[in-house]
């Protein structure tokens, strides 16, 4: 059996995203949040007493990374070398390798993947194992190609267990395309009959194949709101029957949203009360240092839009700051969240011989990740969109919802397919 850690997509110099008027403890601690990841990461390799470490790409979320930034990262790996834990580092589309612009010299104990062309190195576990790991570096911001051609198959009479590392998104090559990342099939990954896939690029954890050995562990530290599905660095212990993946959490800050129901509201005060009970028992219940809050509120068409303007403005959010009075906690946006209709059983059909079961399975068809995937490939695509937006599960669900609301206020309302029964 051999042990590992899987990371990738740390983006270590990225900032976070989309706040302001920090709390200045906050803003203190908030600066060292991406050095304490590596310091989490490290203490997870000692403990674990892992075989090696991989970093499948972008390390570093800019395309020249600060002189301090670097210092840090070197500290982080000769740390490694102090207790004889290799590393398999290879560069991705934000980091993309270019000797020129790192000032410093790798330890003896990085292997390093320096080349846009499939490279294979071998590799010996504490236990005697062998062990065969292949994989490239992006060496500028898009690679068009699908890599998988290029690596070598398992060959069993050569090592006991065979890694590819990847950074890439799947999908399907776009010949016309010039700004892609690598696409790939799962199919041609299966093909190479390796033991575990390390891959990068994607930021929300996804295993990719039932038996858990083509994994993107996801970024172990979310920078936006948009990145709250965290879960960390992958564990992985492969043996020839089976991988075991434990993801072991290394964040520091935190996301998390809450819907809250203003129904047994009725006026400012009730509301600032729930939201400050409410606030307190979140932070309490937190995995991280620092939270970054964000509050949906609902079930509030009672309310003037006077009062309703209120809700949303910066001085409640500012106010339930100063009263709840935690310096680890940031409450980042009150918003109000408008009620859906999307109730089908509740619709009936006229003038056109269109259902609500039809319309039912039309959204159900949309729904399905490989098609939601291929409709908005040409938008995922592009280099600012992914430089913008994380395309997660709840981005896609937004969307879906969007749909599903447009449709009913637009269509339905008009009577064009269909009217409600209470109107």
């Amino acid at each position: 059996m051999i042990k590992f850690l899987h990371i990738a997509d740390l983006h270590m110099d990225r900032s976070f995203e989309g706040i302001s008027d920090l709390h200045p403890s906050f803003a203190k601690k908030l600066h060292t949040v991406n050095d304490q990841v590596l310091n989490s990461i490290y203490e997870q390799a000692y403990q674990q007493q892992v075989d090696l470490v991989i970093l499948a790409g972008d390390n570093f979320h800019q395309t020249t990374s600060s002189l301090a930034t670097q210092r840090v990262f070197t500290n982080f790996l000769t740390r490694l070398q102090n207790i004889n834990i290799p590393v398999c580092l290879i560069f991705g589309n934000h980091d993309y390798y270019d000797s020129k612009r790192y000032w410093f010299d790798f330890p003896d104990n990085v292997t390093l993947w320096n080349t846009s062309e499939v490279q294979t190195h071998d590799f010996t576990s504490s236990s005697g194992e062998r062990v065969t790991i292949s994989g490239f570096s992006y060496t500028s911001p898009w690679l068009n190609e699908d890599m998988t051609t290029y690596f070598p198959k398992k060959q069993p009479s050569h090592s006991d267990y065979h890694i590819g590392i990847y950074h890439g998104n799947r999908g399907t090559l776009n010949k016309a395309e010039q700004q892609q990342y690598a696409p790939f099939s799962l199919t041609s990954l299966l093909e190479k009959n390796y033991d575990y896939w390390a891959l990068g690029h994607i930021h929300v954890p996804t295993i990719l194949d039932a038996n858990n050995r083509v994994v993107y562990p996801g970024t172990p530290q979310g920078h936006n709101r948009k990145e709250r599905q965290v879960k960390g660095v992958v564990l992985v212990e492969l043996d020839h029957n089976e991988s075991k993946l434990e993801w072991l959490p290394v964040n520091h800050v935190s996301y998390e949203k809450k819907v809250v129901s203003l129904k047994s509201c009725h006026d400012l005060s009730q509301v600032q009360h729930m939201l400050i009970t409410l606030s307190k028992e979140v932070f309490a219940g937190r995995r991280t240092e620092l939270l970054f809050l964000e509050l949906s509120l609902t079930d509030h068409v009672h309310f003037s839009e006077e009062l309703k303007a209120k809700l949303t403005s910066n001085e409640l959010a500012e106010m339930i700051q100063q009263v709840v009075a935690i310096e680890e906690l940031t409450i980042s946006k009150i918003a109000l969240q408008h009620s859906k209709i999307n109730q089908l059983a509740d619709l009936k059909p006229i003038q056109l011989p269109i259902y609500p079961s039809q319309i039912e399975a039309i959204i159900q068809h949309f729904t399905d990740e490989e098609i939601f995937n291929d409709i908005t490939s040409d938008l995922t695509n592009h280099k600012l969109f992914n430089e913008l937006v994380t395309l997660d599960e709840e981005l896609r669900n937004d969307v879906i919802e969007e749909m599903k609301t447009n449709f009913y206020q637009k269509i339905a309302p008009g009577g064009h397919c269909f009217e409600n029964n209470e109107s």
